[in-house]
């Protein structure tokens, strides 16, 4: 057998190997028995549910599918649109813009003000979002960290008599960074993700995290003195949430799913070992030595 053939053979077990762990990885469980995993093309993991209370943890994480005025169905909490969840702790949803328009210089049209509003666990989070304002250009800066409500209000002071006819609207938002390229044509006329009504909107992300069990234990240890409320499941670690407002749970070492079940995390652990011996056996000196400085012991653990 040639070295050429050998390093095939490895190459293929190697392969082999990463399509088993991702086999492993997508029977891990995500739902609890007997609910709806996805929405359209979002998947919904538990702690969120759709339907049943038994699908999700509390009312924090209910989400309603609307299969019945679209096609394919949306997900949406009360009327705000989810565009996907993660059980990395965040969240993106479409929030509304903030308007001040004119329909001709110095006369003013109509006025929208945005806002959103959660609570505990949910805040927005300060490094995915930024506040971006439009008026003769574009203007963005950071967010502080734990903000779970705003309210945006945007006015002009010389009711864009001079700047009309490149910019009828003052805008203001919300809006996950990675989303939005400010463009110039948005100074004229901003109609991203228009809705029924006509109203723009931009997407942007929350982190979430599991609710302290009260104000005075504020800790995993704390969360883990009442099993009937704690939610890391086995298999799984606790800690303090990205936000501060509560505590995430993450598979342990070694295996891999959705640590809010209680067997949502599944070990996922191959290991192969390829002797020298298994792929060539000869007599010629000079390859065996080349094929052990190469090769030799090769052992694979895919986690």
């Amino acid at each position: 057998m040639g070295p050429l053939l050998v390093l095939v053979l490895v190459l293929l077990l190697v392969l082999l190997l990463i399509q088993l762990s991702t086999a492993a990885t997508t029977a891990s469980p995500m739902v609890k028995t007997g609910c709806s995993e996805k929405c359209g093309n979002i998947s919904v993991p538990y702690p969120f549910g759709m339907g049943d209370e038994n699908c999700y943890r509390d009312g924090s994480f209910k989400v309603i599918c609307n299969s019945t005025s679209y096609d394919p169905p949306k997900l949406f909490t009360g009327d705000v649109e989810i565009l996907d969840i993660s059980l990395q702790g965040q969240e993106r949803q479409l929030g509304y813009v903030s308007r001040d328009c004119y329909s001709s210089p110095g006369t003013w049209s109509f006025r929208v003000q945005a806002y959103y509003s959660n609570g505990s666990p949910f805040t927005l989070s300060e490094t995915e979002n930024r506040f971006t304002v439009l008026g003769i250009g574009c203007c963005q800066t950071s967010i502080p960290k734990g903000f779970s409500s705003f309210t945006l209000n945007v006015t002009s002071y010389e009711n864009h008599e001079l700047v009309y006819e490149f910019n009828p609207c003052s805008v203001a938002f919300i809006v996950d960074y990675n989303w939005y390229n400010f463009s110039t044509s948005d100074l004229l006329n901003f109609t991203y993700n228009i809705d029924g009504t006509g109203s723009p909107r931009v997407p942007f992300v929350l982190d979430w995290a599991i609710a302290w069990p009260s104000e005075n234990n504020k800790s995993c240890e704390a969360a883990q003195t009442d099993m009937n409320t704690y939610a890391c499941g086995s298999n799984s670690v606790c800690s303090e949430s990205k936000n501060g407002v509560g505590y995430s749970c993450n598979c342990s070492h070694g295996y891999q799913g959705n640590p809010y079940l209680e067997n949502g995390c599944q070990e996922v652990e191959c290991l192969l070992r390829v002797e020298p011996s298994d792929l060539y056996s000869g007599n010629n000196t000079d390859y065996d030595s080349l094929r052990n400085q190469v090769i030799g012991s090769l052992d694979i653990d895919v986690r």
